[in-house]
């Protein structure tokens, strides 16, 4: 049961990272100004479409772990802490309201 938590957060972080660097190219966060790392949207080196795509695919191969965990025995406290990453995961750089922009990206994965 641990590895299987292992790979849900390991799912969970790398999906996370593949749509912060989409929504934040589509949103026009990450421009030619950007310090820092490289983005892979944002030089071009992945296109957009396909950076959502991955990002949704890992997503819901978390999902379906996190799943697996449940019916294993973690019932609805697990479930709620599935659904709680998945929803921080795309509402932390995502949405009309992202929560990394309004001040609420800290409190938000700290309960995840």
């Amino acid at each position: 049961i641990s590895f299987l938590f292992w790979i849900f957060a390991v799912l969970t972080q790398i999906g996370t990272n593949l749509h912060n660097d989409y929504a934040d190219f589509i949103k026009g966060a990450d421009t030619n100004l950007r310090v820092g790392p490289a983005r892979a949207t944002q030089k071009g080196w992945i296109k957009p479409k396909t950076m959502a795509r991955a990002s949704t695919l890992i997503l819901t191969a978390a999902i379906a772990v996190g799943t697996q965990l449940v019916l294993m025995g973690g019932g609805l406290p697990v479930a709620l802490a599935v659904l709680a990453c998945i929803f921080g995961a795309v509402a932390y750089t995502g949405g009309p309201y992202p929560l990394g922009a309004i001040g609420l990206g800290h409190i938000s994965i700290a309960y995840a």
